[in-house]
């Protein structure tokens, strides 16, 4: 049974290729789907910050 390591090593390495086809479609790993949804977040809550700081001053 191949090992997270090795899976991801694997999944890294076909990155490059995926950008090569005509396929419109990406399908993530669970564990990278969590990480762009915390990433959107975290956006998100820097977006919010900066319209609070300039309703505040205005």
């Amino acid at each position: 049974k191949p090992d997270k390591e090795l899976i991801t090593l694997k999944y890294l390495e076909m990155l490059p290729n995926l950008a090569d086809g005509t396929a419109n479609k990406i399908f993530l790993p669970y564990e990278a789907s969590g990480i762009i949804a915390a990433l959107s977040v975290m956006v998100e809550g820097i977006k919010d910050s900066g319209t609070a700081k300039a309703t505040a001053s205005a």
